[in-house]
């Protein structure tokens, strides 16, 4: 069974268990509230029944006393307490208590009145049984006997006595001898006698069935309180079984786990693996961490190998800056020499000019001068020639920088990659040494700090990356101006050529020279337009050579600063055992 459904189980007993209780609790409540019901209820019958007897005994203390003074007043009490006996005039509060003993006068009152209510009416709303009405009954029955006795009695002192009917209308002398003798005599107490046995078999007989139903609803107690104990006790083994089964189950494998991680973290030792080999929640836990340890272990593999091709990479970009950085001084060395031939072409294109002006005047000087413009237009040629295969060097150069280039994009583009993977898994092991809460507080260090040199990575590669494609862009202008002025350079050559052709002529023909000198002088102002134009596209060329130049000067400290940060990185993770 997995810890999932073992502690559900765990859980739905201890619930169950209070559940239990708690219903328990409720029913020992409610039968508490009974027992004090009946306590209640057993308190009130007495009190009901020993008020009978009170009022026999108060009866008859009045009744004694009245005919002995001959006082109306104990003859108004007397009646007073059959009235509220039989619910005839209001039962005073608390009745039950010593009450006409405290009567001194008639019409004094020591409680307030209550409610008019007969005594039986109390006992039927106390749940008298049949058979203790009965003893009641007879109780009452006797009293009222008694009573009568008694009436006789204060009636003879008056000097009434009982016709035919039972009335008293008959009128004679008072005879207070006889009242006092009916009220004292051994007939007198045996009718007293007569009330207080069945009063006595009455208490017997209440107290034997409230002891019944007290003791019933005292073993509902002792049972529910039983039950109560006994869920308890079930809702306390369970717990302390589910401690044990917490403890084996979840707390020691969680505790193997973490200090398997403190060592992981301790010791950077990616080696390690926690214990996975139980099958369940924590097992897949186990797993689950192993799998992290063990992607970050390729992880730090990977990224020691992409460090190892940055380091290389790095090493030839210095290679290549130095490199460039040479063939960019040797391209300003030839470029100003080739401004240099150009300025003495001009030059020469001057004197051209003055000679071709001159050559009526100079006509007899004209084969010589032409030899010598000839051979002048023989070396200028040889250095355009010089300069034409210069300028393709420098653009096959400046494209083979174009190509290096595009390929160290194509790298960083890699380590791009790379450094986003490496960022993805290090927020990955982030997450997961956050879950492991404080475990995985020095796990979730170095995930943050490879994730650190990840970003860095990403944003020199980026810097790299736009540096290059600037590069690239000036090296593509840098070329296409070159072509340009190849073309140029090219086309004046083959005006040399023409130029050097007609030279021939006029030294072949030296009849047709002034016919010729129009043409040369023509040809030359061309020419010496197109030398202007060539020296500014010169200078032009010489400017973009200075910024590529500068370009590749900048280009060094990036490239130093992208090595310093690999070296930063692969301190960081050297430590790191993978193996």
């Amino acid at each position: 069974m997995n810890i999932n459904n073992t502690m559900k189980l765990v859980f739905f007993i201890i619930g169950a268990g209070i559940v239990v209780s708690f219903i328990t609790i409720i029913q020992l409540n409610g039968l508490m509230n009974k027992v004090d019901e009946m306590a209640q209820v057993r308190y009130e019958s007495y009190q009901t029944a020993d008020e009978l007897r009170q009022s026999s005994d108060d009866l008859t203390r009045l009744g004694r006393t009245y005919v002995v003074t001959g006082d109306e007043k104990y003859e108004k009490m007397y009646m007073d307490i059959l009235a509220i006996r039989n619910g005839e005039k209001p039962r005073p509060e608390d009745y039950h208590t010593i009450y006409w003993d405290l009567v001194l006068d008639y019409g004094q009152k020591p409680k307030p009145d209550g409610e008019k209510i007969a005594l039986n009416q109390r006992m039927q709303a106390l749940g008298f049984t049949e058979k203790e009405f009965d003893f009641l009954k007879k109780a009452q029955a006797n009293s009222d006997g008694l009573v009568n006795m008694e009436v006789k009695a204060m009636n003879a002192v008056k000097g009434l006595y009982p016709d035919s009917s039972g009335n008293y209308t008959v009128r004679g002398e008072p005879d207070r001898q006889m009242a006092i003798d009916l009220l004292h005599s051994p007939q007198y107490h045996q009718e007293k006698a007569k009330i207080m046995k069945p009063i006595e078999r009455f208490f017997v007989a209440l107290e034997t069935r409230t002891n019944a139903q007290f003791n019933q609803a005292a073993a509902s107690v002792k049972k529910t309180v039983l039950i109560g104990n006994i869920s308890l006790a079930v809702v306390v083994v369970i717990a302390v079984l589910g401690y044990v089964v917490t403890k084996r189950n979840v707390v020691n494998p969680i505790d193997r786990m973490a200090s398997t991680l403190k060592s992981v973290d301790d010791n950077s030792d990616l080696t390690l693996r926690v214990d996975d080999s139980k099958n369940n929640e924590i097992g897949t836990i186990g797993s689950t961490v192993n799998k992290v340890i063990t992607s970050y272990s390729s992880t730090i593999e990977k990224i020691n190998t992409v460090n190892h091709m940055i380091s290389q990479i790095t090493d030839s970009l210095v290679n290549i800056t130095d490199k460039n950085a040479k063939v960019s001084s040797q391209q300003n060395q030839e470029l100003e020499m080739a401004a240099t031939a150009m300025e003495e072409m001009t030059s020469a294109l001057s004197t051209v000019a003055e000679n071709t002006s001159m050559a009526e005047k100079y006509a007899g000087n004209t084969e010589q001068e032409t030899g010598s413009s000839k051979e002048v237009f023989d070396k200028t040629m040889l250095e355009f020639g010089s300069l034409e295969t210069e300028f393709k060097k420098t653009s096959e150069v400046i494209q083979e920088l174009a190509d290096e280039s595009t390929n160290v994009g194509n790298v960083l583009d890699v380590i791009k990659d790379i450094a986003e993977q490496t960022n993805l898994l290090a927020l990955n092991a982030a997450i997961e040494a956050a879950r492991a809460g404080d475990q995985g507080r020095g796990f979730a260090v170095v995930a943050d700090e490879v994730r650190s040199l990840a970003q860095r990575t990403q944003k020199s590669a980026g810097e790299i990356e736009e540096m290059i494609g600037g590069l690239q862009g000036k090296a593509e202008q840098s070329t296409q101006t070159i072509r340009i002025n190849a073309e140029k350079i090219s086309s004046t050559r083959e005006n040399m050529t023409t130029a050097n052709d007609a030279l021939g002529t006029i030294k072949e023909s030296a009849i047709e020279i002034h016919r010729l000198n129009t043409s040369i002088a023509s040809a030359t102002e061309e020419q010496l337009s197109v030398s202007d134009e060539i020296s500014g596209n010169l200078s032009n060329i010489k400017n973009l050579s200075s910024d590529m130049n500068e370009a590749i000067e900048q280009l060094g400290p990036i490239v130093s600063n992208l090595k310093e940060n690999v070296d930063s990185l692969s301190g960081a993770i050297r430590h790191i055992r993978t193996e």
